[in-house]
């Protein structure tokens, strides 16, 4: 799969419809983030250095937050969900999950360069 498009096209309707929620809070909440397909999911990235991606399974949605160090702030939000090491998993993509999505994304996006991890994770061309 070459883009972001491809991928989620995919997918049946209801499961597309997720998705574009997911990418569209991801590049509105935070401007600039670079948009490409890294090991074969949808990868979102600021200055070359990769900060999240999602995915869709059989039975759920993901979404990674590769500084999963900064999760720590968002205790209370992920003992809600099924949770990784990095990852989040969610059945339904309502307004509450793209809103818990959304506060984690920004907080990453913003605080980037304090996790132990920046500089680790880099865009592919």
């Amino acid at each position: 799969m070459s883009s972001v498009e491809e991928y989620i096209e995919k997918f049946p309707e209801e499961k597309q419809e997720a998705l574009y929620k997911l990418r569209t809070m991801l590049l509105v909440s935070c401007p600039g983030l670079h948009e490409n397909m890294q090991n074969s999911l949808p990868t979102y990235g600021k200055n070359g250095e990769v900060l999240f991606a999602f995915a869709s399974q059989k039975h759920h949605f993901s979404f990674y937050a590769c500084h999963y160090d900064l999760l720590e702030e968002f205790k209370s939000i992920t003992e809600r969900y099924n949770c990784g090491k990095s990852c989040i998993r969610f059945r339904k993509c309502d307004e509450q999950v793209l809103n818990d999505l959304k506060n984690i994304a920004i907080y990453i996006y913003k605080n980037v360069k304090g996790s132990a991890y920046h500089g680790n994770y880099r865009m592919k061309n």
